[in-house]
């Protein structure tokens, strides 16, 4: 529903701005979908989503009138020296690499389990063998509990994140670390550090991203700004 009103306000903006989609556009569009999904896909499509032929065209119409308000909004963004510094230093990961930790875990279901394997690897057992015969990650058995290098951006749990990464290379957590998916035992095995690119270096590609954020940013405050101005009602309202 929240798409469905945003969609709604930027074409009823882009008519009132004046602008249009030719034919020939709409027809660009058409080709460019039904290359992209392929006749099947095509076909999928407009029966998923009960639409005909004429209703795509309509869409597809609309889709290029929001792109060209799109590109309008975008057009007036400018970037200064201070937001391409200040989004290469908020963002170093684009400009080289976060220090990364390889690390590997046994997921068990109780404290008390974590802790027996704790034990078990203080007195030498394997840790890749254990975690295939006493890990419940479905995926332990082949991976040996092996994660890959992770980074303070990696997409995992705050617990799970904070104490792996407080790890050297061969050391492993002394107690079990709970998350939502029960007891984890944790072991760092390699190391790769920081690295930074220059700022002098890498000026123009944080140029371009700062320039892409911004953009990104004012397309939201735009679509954000045309709700709190509009009157919106909706079948809910009527309840």
């Amino acid at each position: 529903l929240s798409d469905l009103i945003d969609q709604t306000l930027l074409i009823q903006k882009a008519i009132s701005e004046g602008l249009k989609a030719t034919e020939k556009e709409v027809s660009e569009a058409i080709k460019n979908f039904k290359e992209s999904s392929g006749t099947e896909g095509y076909k999928s499509f407009l029966e998923t989503t009960g639409m005909t032929d004429k209703d795509f065209k309509q869409e597809m119409y609309n889709q290029v009138l929001v792109g060209e308000l799109h590109d309008q909004v975008i057009a007036k963004v400018k970037v200064t020296e201070e937001d391409v510094r200040a989004y290469y230093d908020a963002h170093p990961e684009d400009f080289g690499n976060l220090h990364e930790l390889k690390v590997s875990h046994i997921l068990l279901k109780t404290k008390e389990e974590a802790e027996d394997v704790i034990e078990q690897l203080k007195a030498g057992e394997d840790f890749g063998t254990l975690a295939q015969e006493l890990s419940i990650e479905p995926a332990a058995k082949e991976t040996k509990g092996d994660l890959g290098f992770i980074n303070e951006q990696t997409n995992f749990v705050t617990e799970f994140k904070e104490a792996a990464l407080k790890l050297k290379p061969g050391e492993m957590t002394e107690e079990p670390v709970k998350s939502q998916f029960g007891y984890h035992v944790i072991k760092a095995f390699e190391e790769k550090e920081a690295h930074l690119e220059p700022f002098d270096e890498v000026k123009d590609q944080a140029e371009l991203l700062a320039k892409q954020a911004k953009e990104r940013q004012a397309w939201t405050d735009y679509v954000t700004n045309l709700r709190k101005q509009a009157d919106i009602k909706t079948n809910s309202d009527k309840k």
